[in-house]
């Protein structure tokens, strides 16, 4: 999980995690509310318009339960929104300004380096758009 990731660069393990909603799965949830992170996620829609999405339902693990609770709330709606000001930008750069809507390359390796170089490339003229230009 992207949570081991996190310990492993920077030695510490999260007290929060903002996850995407197409991640926010009632394994993961309760994965990490096992490692006392809290979470703040989108929840999926229910089939039935009529359905609240924030009132558990049976099959739901106690912190996702918890999580539905949670999201509630106008303070963790705020939060949530967050991920789309920070997050979607990137995604929108990426496919906008470094022209990566589909891969011209086959193969893991291959893509995976395709999109290394475009986060590069995105943090390195965030980085410049930041310091001014300065390299220094």
């Amino acid at each position: 999980m992207i949570e081991n990731e996190i310990v492993r660069r920077t030695g510490r393990r999260p007290r929060e995690y903002l996850m995407d909603g197409g991640f926010t799965n009632r394994d993961s949830v309760q994965e990490l509310a096992d490692k006392g992170i809290v979470v703040f996620g989108g929840l999926q829609r229910p089939r039935d318009p009529s359905q609240d999405p924030h009132e558990p339902k049976r099959d739901d693990t106690p912190a996702y339960a918890e999580l539905r609770e949670r999201m509630k709330l106008e303070e963790s709606k705020t939060i949530y929104k967050e991920r789309g000001a920070v997050i979607e930008t990137v995604n929108a750069d990426v496919r906008e300004h470094r022209n990566l809507r589909a891969f011209l390359v086959r193969g893991l390796a291959k893509t995976l380096s395709v999109a290394l170089w475009a986060a590069i490339s995105y943090n390195a003229l965030r980085w410049l758009s930041m310091t001014n230009g300065h390299l220094g």
